[in-house]
């Protein structure tokens, strides 16, 4: 009798990112077929609340019909970084809110662009 794997299979959505663009739906799809369970967003529209064009709920939606989970997610907080603390702020809720509706709980911040890799920019990740 085979165990009950204790952890999900999971894919980063963003090595197949060209498959997506072209069709998320297919995509999707098939990465369920080949026995992925979880997935790691990325790309998230935080002004539209969107993942890949659709919104939160509706994506949500998607990935519950798919038997999917969405873990964690790649948020490009990077483009934020010399922004107000107002602005960061108001990315970071977005975020948050697009990440609660898929039931996330982990936001990623992927990377540091490389103009930040410094002291100084190690610094300003504090604040």
């Amino acid at each position: 009798m085979e165990k009950e794997p204790k952890f999900k299979m999971g894919l980063q959505l963003f090595s197949i990112r060209d498959a997506l663009e072209k069709d998320t739906l297919t995509t999707l799809r098939t990465i369920q077929q080949l026995g992925y369970q979880d997935v790691e967003t990325y790309g998230f529209d935080p002004k539209n609340q969107r993942y890949y064009g659709y919104t939160c709920k509706d994506f949500k939606i998607i990935l519950d019909d798919l038997g999917l989970s969405a873990s964690s997610g790649h948020y490009g907080f990077s483009d934020y970084f010399m922004d107000s603390e107002s602005k960061l702020k108001a990315y970071v809720d977005a975020c948050i809110s697009g990440a609660k509706i898929l039931g996330k709980s982990f936001i990623t911040w992927p990377w540091l662009a490389p103009e930040y890799r410094n002291l100084e920019g190690f610094k300003s990740v504090g604040r």
